[in-house]
């Protein structure tokens, strides 16, 4: 893992953090194309004359829905994307395996459990980006990645949930410029080892994970660690950070709304105390939602021969 600065088709930096694909457990070849490394916005995205850039000490951008995201995260130039869900994943995993789970702007500019960590506010208890103390950054040391706990939601690319169904775009497609559109014949289901689509399903003050659709349309949150299961849980919800691994005691919260199609949101925000967290997740709405709570972060894949 690094600290560099990558510039975009328009030549304008983004300060990054790079790792191998091993370091993440992500793939090595995307679309047949060898990956040399994953980068991730140290930062969470401005907008510059349209453009998003991960840059320190400015205002992250919200108001973005989720098409817009993905459109503005491409537009950067080619290997550019918006994070996916298996990227934020990964570095959670990674953070947690490793004991350096980071605290962040869970409390109008302050850590709800370290009211001594601060960061720069600017709006309503909106800090700037990367203004918080290094134990906001995912590896506690100053070459991680900032707020990925609190501050704003983030957009995440390659998932969604269809009536409770969890959909994804296979093999990290969603890095390599795959469609993520409503429409796109690319979403797939997650399947039960017996083929069966995997529905997560709120039912009372349970989150239940199921292989098939609830008649009862509704939605509710549960700590992450709390999430039940009628199903045998494939190794790759966990991997996705949709399912706890064994031993996590951790508060964040996991949201679902089974009905229609809704998008995801990771990290929680400036007031979400102890419900935020790596883990924390939100598919509560639809990709038309563009709040003041949420923004989101731009990816890069360096293939290998463009180094």
């Amino acid at each position: 893992m690094r600290n560099e600065i990558i510039y975009d088709k328009t030549g304008r930096p983004d300060i990054m953090v790079t790792f191998t694909p091993d370091e993440l457990g992500l793939p090595a070849e995307l679309n047949g194309r060898a990956v040399a490394e994953y980068c991730i916005s140290k930062y969470q995205n401005t907008l510059i004359d349209g453009v998003p850039y991960s840059l320190p000490y400015m205002e992250p951008t919200t108001g973005i829905n989720h098409d817009e995201a993905v459109a503005l995260c491409e537009s950067k130039g080619e290997g550019w994307h918006l994070m996916t869900n298996d990227e934020w994943a990964a570095i959670a995993l990674k953070a947690w395996t490793e004991d350096t789970v980071p605290t962040g702007n869970t409390l109008a500019g302050e850590s709800h459990s370290h009211p001594e960590q601060r960061g720069k506010i600017f709006s309503r208890g909106k800090t700037l980006a990367g203004s918080g103390p290094i134990e906001w950054n995912h590896d506690r040391t100053q070459l991680g990645i900032a707020d990925l706990v609190g501050n704003i939601w983030e957009h995440v690319g390659g998932i969604r949930f269809l009536n409770g169904q969890l959909q994804i775009i296979p093999n990290h497609g969603a890095a390599a410029g795959a469609d993520q559109s409503k429409d796109s014949p690319e979403w797939q289901p997650i399947l039960t080892a017996d083929g069966k689509p995997i529905y997560y399903n709120p039912d009372g003050e349970d989150i239940v994970l199921q292989d098939h659709e609830a008649s009862n349309k509704v939605w509710d949150g549960v700590p992450f660690t709390s999430l039940d299961t009628e199903i045998e849980v494939p190794e790759q919800l966990i991997r996705l950070g949709l399912y706890p691994p064994e031993g996590m005691d951790a508060e964040d919260f996991f949201w679902v709304d089974n009905d229609g199609e809704t998008i995801v949101f990771r990290g929680g925000h400036w007031d979400s105390g102890g419900s935020a967290g790596l883990f924390c997740l939100s598919a509560h709405y639809g990709r038309s939602c563009a709040a003041t709570s949420v923004g989101f972060r731009s990816a890069y894949v360096r293939y290998s021969g463009n180094l």
